[in-house]
């Protein structure tokens, strides 16, 4: 009996040590660019149990509220030929990117619950994470929305891999849309910012969630690549700073202007004036 004291008391020693150091390691909050903070918020708000059953007609027709959250518009504008000013085209676009978002994700999850299908997500293999380091990062620190910024080494079974400085095939990937398995059953949706395998290291991206009574490992799975995605959201973010774009909307008369330059014969006849025009 004393020694089963002995035992419980340590692990209770233990586990307030882990959560000491758990609040140590959060540093202060660092800012990412406003429209990428805005698409993760909001994409890893949605519960992962939407796309467990795709053909679930409760997740299909979800609202416009639950699917872009507190940014929702009233209704979805429709795409016009021309626009009053570039706040106008972002404020048609953006809700429509994460619609479309929404319903691609929920059809790529059904297509890979076909048994039929070559890339069955049972293929998808999980890595495990240690946590080194938590930051929080928001679009604009004074606001209470904030994601945090996940730190950790991964480990995988390299003994069934021959070269431990590649990715093993079916794993998380930088740019890859994750499932964040922590203390055990717990899901939520995350982003591989980035993956280093020759160092075992791994940055990742996800929702708020409770750090004091956190589990130090965490399983990773991949749901889908996104970086296609993100490539066209920061293509609509940088339009403004295109020059091709500015170029197209407020066009320079004098760029579009033909110098008169001496014309020629190369034959020496004797050409009209018309003829040259």
């Amino acid at each position: 009996m004393q020694n089963y004291h002995q035992k419980m008391n340590s692990r209770r020693r233990t586990s307030r040590d882990t959560s000491a150091s758990y609040r140590m390691m959060i540093f202060p909050c660092r800012t990412m660019d406003l429209w990428t903070f805005e698409f993760f918020y909001t994409i890893f708000q949605w519960e992962t149990d939407w796309f467990d059953n795709p053909k679930n007609h409760l997740t299909s027709e979800k609202s416009l509220r639950e699917i872009l959250g507190d940014n929702c518009p009233l209704d979805l504008n429709s795409t016009l030929l021309c626009y009053n000013s570039t706040k106008d085209y972002y404020e048609t676009m953006k809700p429509l990117m994460m619609h479309e978002f929404f319903h691609g994700l929920l059809k790529d999850t059904d297509d890979e619950d076909d048994p039929g299908d070559s890339k069955n997500s049972n293929r998808a293999k999980s890595i495990i994470g240690s946590i080194e380091s938590i930051q929080e990062t928001s679009g604009d620190c004074s606001s209470t929305k904030k994601l945090l910024v996940i730190r950790m080494k991964i480990s995988y079974d390299y003994d069934k891999w021959r070269d431990p400085t590649k990715p093993p095939p079916d794993t998380p990937q930088r740019g890859d849309l994750v499932h964040v398995i922590y203390n055990g059953r717990r899901k939520v949706f995350g982003y591989i910012d980035d993956m280093d395998w020759k160092h075992q290291d791994c940055t990742l991206t996800t929702r708020q969630i409770n750090t004091n009574h956190l589990n130090r490992n965490l399983k990773l799975k991949t749901v889908k690549s996104i970086q296609q995605d993100l490539r066209k959201l920061r293509a609509l973010q940088e339009l403004p700073e295109s020059s091709l774009f500015n170029a197209i909307m407020k066009p320079n008369e004098l760029d579009y202007t033909i110098r008169k330059a001496g014309i020629e014969s190369i034959s020496r006849l004797k050409l009209k004036q018309k003829k040259l025009n």
